[in-house]
């Protein structure tokens, strides 16, 4: 039996789906597949499972060698079983920022639920299998095998499983109850309201920041103090290079009728201080000069200052690129997601499906991903080949 996955069967006399674990050897079963009639192989030493009775002439692999498709179906239906039995079911999800653990007892079935497979949403999509009250959505389920679900939902709480453990747990006798991880990648409710917070902050600071440069130039220490025709545009710019990829997405961008450019983002000033190289040859290759204005600063103003502080990562018109490129690495950084500990990724927006499956978290501030450096360590082959490279960063001036 391959990988011992112990699929469920067709009870001849009700009907009804089976699983191994709750089969007994009185009832006859047959094959979802095909139809024919399964033994029920019950020992001491593995936990039950079915089997066809031997057939040269026309085997059915349903169970010896099920497809991915075949272990996604048995698992969605197996679900619906659980839940309808009233089997009880705890979700584990982690916070993919701060690896909280998140506990979701799932409510025992009633008179008026009804647990679907392959429901239909208002959308048109379809979910594999929805936990209905009365109607309406208590929650949804998302099964995934080998392949990781690619589904997003509007509905709250979802949770994606793993074929292999419902089927797995469900058939081992062992356990008392049932507890899966939930393999969607989540912030918790505390981080998610941080985030949250952080971006108000954030747009915030830059209305304050556009108000100001409206109110007089000169209290930024760029060239446009000598530009009538300057202006600022702001409101998460993407900044794309010759192949047409998107480098970052930048906060403000102020130009004159000259066409010389400066890009300034907001950050928190333990955040301030880093950016990639390839980012530094963009803004040179672009004649672009790079600003950081700390968020905070800006807020705890009461009204507009007499000058704006504000650190120079790059300026095309005094830096020198080669110096700055040719800089060693820091070996001691302080920055959000501490270096020491994680390492920074190149990651085109097509592997970004590639990076959250080995455990890549997305940097909202610098608008990166990043891994844990001892992961980074076990897997740096495929991940610089197939993900993206690693980020060498150098210290603003």
């Amino acid at each position: 039996m391959n990988d011992n996955i112990p699929l469920g069967a067709i009870n001849k006399l009700t009907g009804q789906y089976v699983y191994p674990a709750i089969a007994n050897k009185k009832d006859k079963y047959t094959c979802v597949d095909c139809n024919k009639d399964l033994i029920l192989c019950h020992g001491e030493i593995r936990n039950p499972y079915f089997r066809h009775k031997t057939d040269s002439n026309h085997p059915c692999n349903h169970y010896n060698n099920p497809s991915e498709n075949t272990i996604i179906k048995d698992a969605k239906i197996l679900l619906k079983t659980l839940l309808d039995n009233k089997i009880p079911i705890t979700l584990n999800r982690k916070c993919i920022s701060c690896d909280l653990e998140e506990e979701y007892n799932i409510p025992e079935v009633s008179e008026g639920t009804l647990i679907k497979i392959d429901f239909e949403l208002e959308n048109n999509k379809k979910v594999d299998v929805s936990y209905l009250e009365e109607d309406s959505i208590v929650c949804i389920f998302e099964i995934s095998n080998t392949v990781k679900n690619k589904k997003t939902c509007i509905i709250e709480p979802w949770f994606e499983i793993n074929a292999r453990d419902i089927i797995n747990k469900a058939n081992d006798a062992s356990l008392l109850f049932l507890e899966f991880d939930c393999l969607r990648l989540e912030k918790c409710k505390n981080c998610k309201k941080t985030e949250d917070k952080l971006k108000k902050n954030k747009i915030l600071a830059s209305k304050k920041l556009i108000k100001w440069f409206n109110e007089t130039k000169g209290i930024f220490p760029f060239r446009f103090r000598n530009y009538t025709g300057a202006f600022i545009e702001s409101g998460e710019r993407l900044l794309k290079n010759i192949n047409n990829k998107i480098c970052f997405s930048c906060d403000i961008v102020l130009t004159d009728k000259e066409y010389i450019t400066y890009i300034i983002e907001l950050k928190y000033d333990n955040n301030s201080n880093y950016y990639s190289k390839d980012i530094i040859k963009y803004c040179y290759e672009n004649h672009y000069s790079l600003y950081t204005i700390d968020i905070d600063w800006i807020l705890k103003q009461p009204n507009c200052p007499t000058k704006i502080v504000c650190k120079r990562v790059f300026d095309y018109n005094y830096d020198n690129i080669d110096k700055l490129l040719n800089r060693k690495k820091k070996s001691e950084m302080s920055i959000l997601n501490d270096l020491d500990y994680n390492v920074y990724l190149a990651v085109d927006y097509s592997k970004k499906d590639l990076i959250k499956e080995i455990g890549g978290k997305w940097d909202d501030i610098n608008k990166l991903w990043y891994i844990k450096k001892n992961i980074y360590k076990k897997r740096k082959d495929y991940i610089n080949k197939e993900i993206g490279e690693e980020i060498e960063w150098i210290n603003d001036i």
